[in-house]
């Protein structure tokens, strides 16, 4: 299988040579967007890459909550998109692959060509409908901008203003990371002026643009699961909300990394613990025989 790894970082730049080193095969591609306030020297993350290509998207800077977020996902998309690629992969720079190329190709064979996306419930609540049914001008963490978005929300409940009135679309909800085929990509970038126009006001559109697009798209038949109910197996990812938020994985939870059945876990945090990484990182360079744990 050819795979495009789509890759969003903005620190731990350590773990992102890992994460490239093991990822880099000959029928792997690399895109990456570095955020703009980040300060890595890209020419050298690109020398960590020898078999693989590396694409650095233009910088921009991503700011939570924003459309922003949608737009560096669209971007990298776009730029993988020539390729036509069996996979993309929508992973973080602070992720760690949990199986070696080879290895994810059997698993993503099981089902063939099946869309791993994430979907949190059958449905969503009111306020993650409105996260899309209201123009958020000022999106964001803060208290100034909640407050200012608050404010315009109440004015547009006030004037009955309803974005997807007449749209006919069922909005979903999930994690933004995913594992999906060149057939839904190459939709995707076909109808990119539509989800443009949808998310651009949005409030955390990351985690309703692909749930949304293919639950209302004949795609909905080829995701890897038809259980909405908070699996991350069903995108192929390892994430745990019980114990952090989410937590970051160390040293102790090694067995229970290497024997996941997911492609991916995140996260992981160097200024936690470095070596959970390098001990993942051995083991996958050595065929997962245990052994010395040095990289």
């Amino acid at each position: 299988m050819k795979h495009a790894f789509l890759i969003i970082a903005h620190n731990n730049f350590e773990i992102l040579k890992y994460q490239l080193k093991i990822l880099d095969k000959e029928n792997s591609a690399f895109f990456i967007h570095i955020d703009k306030r980040a300060h890595v020297n890209q020419e050298k993350l690109a020398a960590c890459v020898k078999k693989a290509a590396v694409t650095f998207i233009p910088s921009k800077k991503i700011l939570w909550g924003h459309f922003s977020q949608v737009d560096c996902e669209l971007r990298l998309i776009r730029a993988a998109s020539k390729g036509h690629f069996d996979y993309y992969h929508l992973i973080s720079g602070v992720d760690m692959p949990l199986h070696t190329v080879e290895e994810m190709d059997l698993i993503l064979q099981k089902k063939s060509f099946a869309e791993y996306i994430h979907f949190d419930a059958p449905e969503v609540s009111l306020a993650e409908y409105e996260r899309i049914r209201y123009y958020h001008i000022m999106p964001g963490r803060e208290h100034w901008k909640r407050t200012i978005n608050g404010a315009g929300i109440k004015l547009q409940k006030i004037m009955k203003i309803d974005r997807l009135k007449g749209e006919n679309i069922i909005v979903q909800k999930g994690a933004n990371w995913f594992s999906i085929t060149d057939n839904l990509v190459q939709n995707i970038i076909r109808d990119e002026s539509k989800i443009r126009k949808m998310l651009k006001w949005s409030f955390c559109g990351d985690e309703i643009f692909l749930q949304t697009y293919v639950y209302n798209s004949d795609f909905r038949k080829n995701l890897s699961s038809q259980n909405f109910n908070n699996d991350h197996s069903m995108c192929l990812r390892k994430i745990d909300w019980n114990r952090g938020n989410p937590y970051v994985y160390q040293s102790g939870d090694f067995q229970e990394l290497i024997t996941a059945n997911e492609l991916f876990a995140r996260k992981f945090d160097e200024s936690i613990d470095i070596e959970i990484v390098k001990k993942i990182v051995a083991y996958l360079k050595k065929g997962k025989e245990m052994g010395d744990e040095d990289n």
